[in-house]
């Protein structure tokens, strides 16, 4: 449970980190003298899945469709990186690709430790703890907490854990000592991950606004708090030296310390994704044995196709759908006519259609639609645009 023991370190002096820029050419990251492998998204893609960013030789691929990754771990003597998604499931990737190891209840997932071989644990937002792989019971947190759990260090020797929590407060489980906490504080930012030293005689508490708290044999090198950043921090990794560590933004941002060596970053690549109109945005890091680290990357929904579109001028392609088909967007009823608003198969590919409009989804529709009109005119619906008085 958190302590009244006031810690022996904090941030209030400060350091910046190292922090990258970037070269986008042709969908090729390059930073600091390393390469991190991204995709460039077409206008009005789908959905891209969630990703896990390699950089300084850190494993990295592409979740399935569907995953939503919520945080990351490496996976000690074997290299992989393991991500745990909101619905409980945990994938492995190396160098060989992604494969599912696990699935968990999925009670609120929020953080992932890694015991070795496809064992670890999943811990929930409210502080259950369920191992997977083998992984020895760890028990859980009773009681209410004052605040959700956020983060989850596993001790060096795998026989215990220390869960944080967003005010500070740290609890230890199995073999895992207390160090301090910042629980009885008032914080600046909420705290958003613990990350131990390789002894396990100490650990820092990293904030959201940059800040560090330091405890135990572990040594104060740095913070960002008190710095304007351009993203929130999201998450923490330790150099195996335990004299340095990384924090990094959900901008992509990264922030070395002491000799934690800096890689690289993902701003550049967040940044292309943003102006794509996604929402991508870092979720978690876990460092490589080569130096690096892998970063995780939630994509956010796709783009809509018709968000650039005047919501006046949605409203009316919505009024014609219902004058050509009564709205029914699935509408193929043999007549020559597809969709809610009813294109010939020829117009609709020639604006720029795929497959069948009956099979694209209402924005799509509405999308080749606006390009029809553009080009051809609202004599493109003849008796519905008179009826609705559009000429």
């Amino acid at each position: 449970m958190s302590s009244t023991t006031p810690p022996e370190r904090t941030s209030r002096a400060r350091r910046p980190g190292r922090r990258g820029g970037a070269l986008a050419v042709a969908g090729l990251v390059l930073l600091a003298s390393c390469a991190l492998a991204v995709w460039s998204a077409p206008a009005h893609a789908a959905a891209l899945p969630d990703q896990l960013l390699a950089v300084g030789g850190a494993p990295g691929g592409s979740l399935p469709d569907g995953a939503v990754v919520t945080a990351v771990a490496a996976e000690p003597g074997t290299g992989r990186v393991l991500a745990l998604t909101t619905s409980g499931d945990v994938y492995a990737v190396d160098g060989e690709g992604v494969a599912l190891v696990a699935q968990t209840s999925g009670a609120d997932p929020v953080a992932l430790a890694a015991a070795g071989r496809g064992a670890g644990w999943v811990v929930g937002a409210g502080g259950a703890v369920e191992p997977f792989g083998g992984a020895p019971a760890m028990g859980r947190l009773d009681g209410p907490l004052n605040a959700r759990v956020v983060g989850v260090e596993p001790t060096p020797g795998r026989d215990g854990l220390w869960l944080v929590a967003g005010d500070g407060g740290v609890f230890g489980l199995g073999a895992a000592p207390f160090h301090g906490s910042t629980g009885h504080l008032r914080l600046n930012a909420p705290i958003v991950d613990l990350v131990a030293t390789p002894t396990g005689h100490g650990y820092w508490l990293v904030a959201v606004d940059g800040g560090v708290f330091a405890f135990g044999d572990a040594r104060f090198l740095g913070s960002m708090g008190g710095v304007k950043l351009n993203g929130p921090i999201v998450a923490a990794a330790a150099a195996d030296t335990g004299t340095g560590y990384w924090m990094v933004g959900a901008d992509g941002g990264v922030f070395s310390f002491g000799d934690a060596g800096f890689r690289g970053a993902a701003v550049e690549a967040i940044a292309g994704w943003r102006r794509d109109g996604r929402d991508p945005r870092v979720v978690g890091v876990a460092p490589a044995p080569s130096g690096g680290y892998t970063l995780a990357v939630h994509m956010g929904p796709p783009p809509s196709p018709i968000a650039h579109l005047d919501p006046e001028r949605i409203a009316t392609f919505d009024a014609l759908a219902v004058c050509e088909s009564q709205s029914r967007w699935d509408a193929a009823t043999g007549n020559g006519y597809w969709g809610g608003l009813q294109f010939r198969l020829g117009t609709w590919r020639s604006a720029g259609g795929v497959g069948r409009p009956d099979q694209a989804t209402r924005e799509e529709q509405i999308a080749v639609a606006d390009r029809v009109q553009l080009r051809d005119g609202w004599g493109a619906w003849p008796a519905c645009s008179r009826r609705l008085g559009l000429r």
